[in-house]
Order: C-alpha cells, then structure tokens, then sequence
C-alpha cells in the first residue's frame, strides 16, 4: 500500500524564495518514502517472461510470417499477368503529308575541356501542322552529342 499525503503540500506553508531545489527535495522526500513498499511490484522478477509466455509468442510469431507468407505469394500471382507491353496508341503520320526538316544543333560542338563533340545519334520527333486546306508535318531532328575517351591502355589491360 502507498500512501500518499498530498494535503501537506495545500496546508503546509513552504518559502518559495527558497528555489525549486527545495521544493523538488520536499517532494522527494515524501515520495521516496514510498519506493520501498512497492519495490516489489516493480522489481525485475516481474519483467521476466516464463517459458509457457514465449512458447506462446513464438507460435503468434510463426503464424504471423506464414500469413504474411500466404499474402505476398497471393500478390506475386496478381502481378504477373499484367505485366504486359503496351502498344504505343498513336500511329506515324502519313507519308503523303509534305514535311519540312528544323535541325536543332548546339551553337558549339566543343567540350568544355576543348575535345570535340562525336554525334552518336539523332532523337527525331514530329509534329502534326495544320494551315487551313493544308496540312503539313514539322519534323524535329535533335543530335545527340558526347565526347570520347582517349585511347588508355591501362583500360585494355596493356601496361
């Protein structure tokens, strides 16, 4: 049984002049009188699980994971058939639309470090153009620009 006197603290005069170090050790001092008479409902004995305790959460344990187990095979399955490509919607412009060719190429095609630029490819991309009675296709070539390593022999495996 704790008990606890809590009508002192309304009765009693206290100086708070004094600080709130006195006050906390008047505190302690009453309610540290009572860690003795409940030391043993919060002693360490009564954390410890006994074995009947965690064969039981062990079994929990077990079925838990078979379940989790049992869901994902569930999900795998669901996923796999709609994995398919898609089809792209649009088709390609007709062929018999005259076109017109706009390149777009840097103003420079040197690196910052002075080597000069390769093309190794071109993204080309074209756009429906309609005046009235006519309709044309803008076609949008863009190259693709990089620089190449010099020669090293120590990446062919020559020393």
């Amino acid at each position: 049984m704790i008990r606890i006197d809590s009508i002192w603290l309304a009765t009693e005069p206290m100086d708070m002049r004094a600080g709130t170090e006195a006050a906390l050790a008047k505190v302690i001092a009453v309610f540290g009188a009572a860690q003795p008479q409940c030391a043993d409902l919060f002693a360490r004995r009564s954390e410890q699980m006994n074995p009947e305790q965690a064969s039981l959460l062990d079994d929990l344990i077990d079925t838990d994971i078979a379940a989790i187990e049992a869901e994902l095979q569930a999900l795998q399955t669901v996923l796999a058939p709609t994995e398919k490509k898609q089809k792209p919607k649009r088709t390609a412009l007709p062929a018999e639309f005259p076109r017109t060719l706009i390149h777009h190429e840097p103003d420079n095609t040197y690196c910052p470090c002075g080597r000069a630029l390769k093309l190794i490819g071109e993204d080309v991309s074209e756009k429906l153009d309609y005046t009235p009675g006519v309709f044309t296709v803008e076609r949008h070539v863009r190259g693709k620009w990089a620089w190449r390593f010099p020669a090293q022999p120590w990446l062919n495996g020559v020393a």
